[in-house]
């Protein structure tokens, strides 16, 4: 039977939100949905519209891949190759040929379908079917409540079904022809909604199919199918609603309102941040269904011994009420004094006999019953425990939710900077060349990779800086850097805020500090320098802090400064026009560092090299220091750096660094940032000086890690409005100055 050329309609949603009903306007518009339909049932009176075999199929499947319908855990990729999966293939051809082989247009909806597709989408392709598809959403409330009274699920955990479903139908039907529709404003426009179904899925609306929708809109619909009306802002208000799902439903109403296109770049970013949510959190996620599964259990094992301790009552009963016919016959026996008293006391004894038996068994019985008392009374125990251990699973969630958002706020950059290095000119200026490799290998022209997860930036950013394009630039890089006629970054104006007042305040009663991302440390074996080397009344030292968009660390950078052994130190902070809330987080830093001579200046965003002159523009002190926002020192850092500085007559240093990542805790050796610059750190005896290493790699890492003398900076300027190195940059001009001796490193 030919089956292609065909065209299906799948209807994709979560349990609850709408399907069955939307399905049924499908069929209105010519849509075939099979003859084996799904019964209705008390939680859907006007039936599922699903076919019978097509959920078999999708149930089979869910217990291969080890998963239910309402699962959180996620399906790895690899679980689509499993050889059962491949088996289940031919079974679902021979189904669907059988069933739907017939009818040019036809379609089918079930739940689960949404975390299936890429197995139906396999299906489809081999079929030689078109494919198109209805992303169905609901407001997250009435989906959490309706399953809370028919499932008994927690309302947290359908919040994440909900999420879950939605995300993964629209990741797997990007380029595909779909649109989204929103089931309380079909339920209040039905056949406004039906119009538009067929109009962006290309169906005929012919004068049948009208008088369908219409029969549909006026017959079959009706608001007893809504058991719960929200209003869309509603799921901003419920405290068990994470910030990912509201945000996802405002974003998906908005693509059903038609008000965003489902293929525009800000769905796309925000529904990748849901994504990279729900990946973040898929280890504690499979750690939640086995959880459940031995809730479960206990549960069917409580149930299984409830029933035998019912059935153990009845015998109980029975047996005594077998105990007292036996003692009402032998009264009526012994009232027989016609019977012969041979057979009068044979059959005495043998009931005397039964009747001990009769006992023995009973008091056998009250035992196990014991014996379940006390087996009843562990269940009890391990069902409390697995309670405690729900509340545990609540409050973890709590505390990674800000550790979500620290995720998404990492993979944003991460794409930006790998965004901006694939349009450099260093990779552009051979692209023509490796374009005509790929030919030549049959492949297609190179195109800007679409990125996934955190891991795959970086490696593709890793991939980039280590191939041969970037290595044959790196001469060109060099020289472009180190042009003398290029023009020298104009010295920014003064500040435009006055110098903060701050009130004092006790450090340790401050916030939770954030965890940063990098340290700026020195090295354990030098000497430490006692408080108080310097106190003029101009600073010694001037520490500047260029701070963008970093409210997670700067409070930590202000507080390693407060927190210098040094004594004679003054702070600026210069805040780049930043959009989150890093003016209060150091407006409350500096007042809790209010014993630390400070300033605080504000500009609208003109990139950290701005920041940094302007900072470099205000201070006063001998020696210059910057900091980055994202950075923190050491406790001695400044003090031990300086008191080297001044025994070797040096007027530039900078020390070894720490890497920290997103949780705070120090990167491994193995890690490839750390293991890169440790490598560069192990070369440096195989050059003559440190500027030669540093010709090639960027040894100070971070302009966070210098230390200059104010006369050496009024010889070199300020920094250049390069975007990525211009503190290497700046470190190169001090090699080529006059006097390289000046330069140390520790």
């Amino acid at each position: 039977m030919q089956v292609g050329g065909q065209r299906v309609v799948v209807a994709l949603g979560m349990h609850r939100s709408g399907t069955s009903p939307i399905t049924r306007g499908l069929k209105a518009l010519g849509v075939e949905l099979g003859e084996d339909l799904m019964p209705a049932a008390p939680e859907n009176p006007t039936g599922f519209w699903e076919d019978a075999a097509l959920y078999e199929l999708n149930e089979r499947l869910l217990a291969i891949l080890g998963r239910a319908w309402y699962s959180v855990a996620p399906i790895q990729s690899e679980m689509w190759n499993l050889p059962e999966i491949q088996a289940l293939k031919l079974k679902a051809v021979e189904t669907v040929r059988t069933r739907f082989g017939n009818f040019p247009l036809w379609g089918f909806k079930d739940p689960r379908t949404a975390r299936l597709l890429p197995f139906w989408k396999d299906l489809f392709k081999h079929l030689g079917i078109a494919e198109s598809y209805v992303l169905i959403i609901r407001n997250p409330i009435s989906v959490a409540r309706s399953l809370k009274v028919r499932n008994l699920l927690a309302v947290e955990k359908s919040y994440l079904l909900w999420l879950q479903h939605s995300v993964e139908a629209y990741d797997n039907t990007c380029g595909m022809p779909r649109v989204v529709v929103d089931y309380d404003v079909l339920m209040a426009h039905p056949a406004e909604q039906l119009r538009r179904i067929a109009e962006r899925l290309a169906l005929p609306l012919d004068p049948t199919v009208e008088d369908a929708i219409k029969d549909y809109a006026h017959r079959f619909l009706d608001d007893g199918l809504r058991h719960s009306v929200f209003e869309p802002t509603d799921v901003h208000l419920d405290i068990h609603a994470p910030d990912l799902v509201s945000n996802t439903y405002d974003l998906l109403r908005q693509v059903a309102l038609d008000q965003l296109d489902a293929d525009s770049k800000d769905v796309q970013s925000a529904l990748s941040s849901a994504r990279s949510g729900l990946v973040g959190f898929g280890p504690f996620f499979l750690h939640l269904d086995h959880l459940e599964a031995d809730r479960d259990s206990i549960r069917r094992e409580l149930e299984e011994v409830r029933d035998k301790s019912i059935q153990l009552t009845g015998e109980v009963v029975q047996l005594r009420e077998a105990i007292v016919g036996i003692e009402a016959e032998r009264k009526f026996e012994l009232s027989a004094r016609d019977r012969q008293n041979a057979e009068l006391a044979d059959r005495v004894s043998r009931a005397d006999d039964d009747l001990l038996q009769i006992r023995e068994k009973l008091h056998r019985t009250l035992a196990e019953l014991e014996t379940l008392k006390a087996q009843n009374e562990v269940l009890r125990v391990a069902t409390e425990a697995l309670k405690s251990n729900d509340e545990s699973l609540r409050s973890e969630s709590e505390v990674l939710k800000p550790l979500v958002q620290l995720q998404a706020d990492a993979n944003a950059i991460l794409r930006s900077e790998l965004h901006n290095l694939w349009n450099s000119w260093s990779w552009r200026i051979f692209r023509p060349l490796r374009n005509l490799v790929r030919k030549l290998q049959g492949l297609g022209k190179e195109t800007e990779p679409i990125l996934h997860s955190e891991p795959h930036a970086i490696q593709t950013l890793i991939t980039i800086r280590q191939s041969l394009s970037w290595e044959l630039t790196a001469p060109l890089r060099l020289i472009y850097r180190m042009l003398s006629r290029r023009r020298r970054a104009t010295a920014p104006s003064k500040p435009i805020k006055l110098v903060m007042q701050h009130l004092s305040s006790d450090i340790a009663e401050g916030r939770p500090q954030p965890r940063p991302r990098s340290v700026v440390s020195h090295r354990s074996d030098f000497h430490e320098v006692a408080q108080g080397l310097d106190s003029p009344s101009s600073p010694l030292i001037s520490v500047i802090i260029p701070s963008y968009n970093h409210s997670m660390f700067v409070g930590h950078a202000i507080d390693s400064v407060a927190a210098q052994d040094h004594a004679s130190i003054e702070l600026i902070v210069i805040d780049d026009g930043s959009a989150d809330n890093s003016i209060s987080i150091i407006e409350e830093s500096l007042k809790r560092a209010s014993s630390l001579p400070s300033e605080f200046h504000t500009q609208q965003n003109q990139g950290a090299h701005a920041a940094i002159n302007r900072g470099l523009e205000i201070a006063r002190g001998e020696y210059l220091s910057i900091l980055n926002s994202d950075d923190y020192y050491y406790p001695r850092r400044l003090s031990t750096l300086l008191s080297y500085m001044r025994a070797a007559d040096k007027q530039f240093a900078f020390s070894e660094v720490d890497h920290v990542g997103p949780d705070g805790l120090k990167l491994p050796d193995t890690n490839h940032v750390r293991f890169g610059y440790l490598s560069a750190l192990a070369s440096l005896p195989q050059f003559p000086t440190v500027g030669f290493l540093l010709l090639l790699y960027n040894l100070t890492v971070t302009s966070g890690n210098f230390l200059l003398r104010r006369s050496l900076f009024e010889r070199i300027g300020f920094f250049q409005p390069y975007r990525f190195v211009h503190d290497w940059e700046y470190v190169l001009r001090v090699l080529v100055r006059p006097n390289p001796d000046s330069f140390a490193s520790l």
